[in-house]
């Protein structure tokens, strides 16, 4: 009879694939929170934010839903819109881009495993804070 090999104990256990949030990962998502909610404040939307707010709210038959009329953006945006600005005003429904920015940065950071100068580099990028951030486009949600 063989006797089956016992797992060696000296062999370090794998790295736990969760990212601890240390006070310095804490202290990065916070500074970006505050960084994009001060530009939400100061930002006055666009032409095309308000536009695409106006897109959604008049959508009113089934083929509008699949087909947004004047619009090249895929219908999901516009969708989110709509049940958006059934519960929310233009203002409200603006900051949903930065919580979604926020809960973005958040995933980033985990899926770096908590690598700080590439978290930072990345997050304060013009691409993310700018862009995929306060702004009330389908960016952030495309990032998502």
């Amino acid at each position: 009879m063989t006797a089956i090999a016992a797992p060696h104990e000296d062999i370090a256990p794998a790295k736990e694939s969760a990212v601890i949030f240390t006070p310095v990962i804490v202290g990065i998502l916070l500074v970006y929170a505050a960084t994009q909610v001060f530009l939400y404040w100061v930002h006055v939307p666009w032409r095309d934010e308000g536009q695409a707010w106006l897109w959604a709210t008049s959508i009113d038959n089934f083929r509008e839903y699949l087909i947004v009329p004047g619009e090249g953006h895929p219908p999901l945006w516009f969708w989110l819109l709509k049940l958006l600005s059934l519960v929310l005003s233009f203002d409200q429904a603006r900051f949903f881009t930065v919580l979604l920015a926020i809960f973005n940065a958040i995933l980033l950071i985990r899926l770096l495993r908590g690598d700080i100068l590439v978290s930072v580099l990345i997050l304060f990028s013009a691409t993310i804070v700018y862009y995929w951030g306060y702004n009330f486009r389908p960016y952030t949600v495309v990032l998502f």
